[in-house]
């Protein structure tokens, strides 16, 4: 009997130091097998600025906005660690080198200096007076990841986040659309989804400020069909949304809605690292056209040019297409109607590209291409030829100019696709209840 208690305490111990012993090791795998501590009981600080956190000191602010795990390896990049994108009135690091981090859980805190990075100066720097800056607290040696995560500086300032774990899944490609705003036309926005899911996207990420009414009905109904994540953000300041009187002319763009996109953008990104292989951010005026006789998807474009670990990303080039000039075709598809773009020998690579990009091969992106050159093995940027693929920008233009007229010629990219493509759009529109194109 007792020999037999014996054998039963043995085994249980050595349960227990075999649970333990894996409870240890958790975290030091990949991010997809980590484990996050159970929800603790504390409280998120009240959030004054809708969604957003403050802290400030003297005339400097930084506002957070969400925190994510991120267990990616590059050069001066904390790993693993979690990843905060946060902007601030200034664009001088050393302004933000006094903020500590740390974590609270199982009746305990532990306290972490934090990595703080400028990755590129601020495109809208002298409009806004804000520049983006990433913010890492490392969690290396912390098992398991906690609920919460708080930023200090030397002064009793304090913001509280929950830490975020970014999606599971396994797919080939997504896109974040970041920040949206103001009024689209449906029929362009339900065929930009259908074109770009029978290219090969598998879903779609999209951070959404303030639509009107009819937009929205259309993204619920893809959020309805499980192939998109709404969502919705705030910002920390009133902006006056601009719409212009005439349909031809684009409203003008709230600079300091600009200032929060690269924000919304790269969030999305580390969200969507773990279950896309390719992401890539676009707008809803523009669309991917690939040559159909050489390639039928978007991953049989980019398998022609991701060649060894090194593809970091595929650089496209922007087709103008015209809206302005009212030069059309008859059509029940909007962008078929609308098929008089520029000539492809007079594109030009430096006027706004965009790109497909490896998640795992450049930890901050632009929203035209990856803008962190601080890896040795950054070497794959190859640029695809528009007989390839292309970006096809829909945009409105303030005038219609006298040379579209003249030179824009009518696309025959998507012929093949055609048939598909029309029957597609229409089953959704249909659905929808949309009025037809006349």
């Amino acid at each position: 009997m007792k020999k037999s208690l014996l054998i039963c305490t043995y085994i249980v111990i050595g349960i227990g130091l075999y649970v333990l012993y894996n409870l240890l090791m958790i975290g030091k795998n990949e991010q997809n097998i980590v484990e996050f501590e159970k929800l603790e009981k504390l409280a998120f600080q009240d959030l004054i600025n809708g969604e957003w956190q403050t802290l400030k000191k003297d005339s400097n602010i930084i506002y957070f906005h969400r925190a994510i795990y991120d267990s990616r390896k590059f050069e001066k990049w904390s790993s693993p660690c979690v990843t905060m994108f946060v902007l601030s009135n200034t664009q001088e690091v050393n302004d933000l080198e006094d903020l500590t981090c740390g974590y609270t859980f199982f009746n305990r805190t532990i306290r972490r200096n934090t990595n703080v990075i400028l990755t590129d100066k601020a495109f809208r720097w002298h409009e806004t007076h804000l520049q983006e800056f990433v913010v890492q607290c490392p969690v290396d040696g912390i098992y398991p990841i906690p609920t919460y995560i708080f930023i200090e500086r030397n002064t009793n300032d304090r913001a509280t986040l929950k830490i975020e774990r970014p999606y599971a899944g396994s797919h080939d490609i997504g896109i974040c659309v970041p920040v949206i705003y103001g009024s689209f036309d449906t029929h362009m926005l339900i065929e930009w989804f259908e074109l770009h899911k029978f290219f090969g996207v598998n879903f779609f990420d999209i951070t959404v400020w303030n639509v009107s009414s009819d937009v929205l009905s259309v993204l619920k109904y893809y959020e309805s069909q499980q192939q998109l994540l709404l969502t919705l953000v705030d910002i920390p300041f009133k902006v006056k949304l601009d719409q212009t009187a005439s349909g031809l002319q684009p409203s003008k763009k709230p600079f300091f809605l600009k200032a929060f996109m690269p924000i919304a953008l790269n969030e999305c990104y580390l969200m969507n690292s773990l279950r896309a292989k390719y992401m890539l951010s676009l707008d809803f005026d523009e669309f991917i056209y690939i040559n159909m006789t050489k390639y039928r998807s978007y991953n049989q474009l980019l398998q022609n040019f991701h060649h060894d670990e090194y593809f970091v990303n595929l650089l496209m080039g922007k087709v103008k297409f015209d809206i302005s000039c009212q030069m059309t075709l008859k059509s029940s598809s909007y962008i078929f109607r609308h098929a008089f773009r520029q000539p492809l020998e007079t594109m030009k690579m430096a006027d706004n590209p965009k790109s497909f990009f490896r998640p795992t091969n450049c930890p901050y992106m632009g929203n035209h291409f990856c803008v962190w050159n601080k890896e040795v093995s950054q070497k794959g940027y190859p640029r695809a030829k528009t007989s390839q693929v292309f970006v096809s920008h829909f945009r409105k233009r303030e005038k219609c100019e006298e040379s579209v007229k003249q030179k824009y010629q009518i696309d025959r990219t998507l012929k093949f696709a055609a048939p598909t493509l029309l029957e597609r759009f229409a089953k959704v529109k249909n659905k929808l209840r949309l009025k037809k194109i006349t």
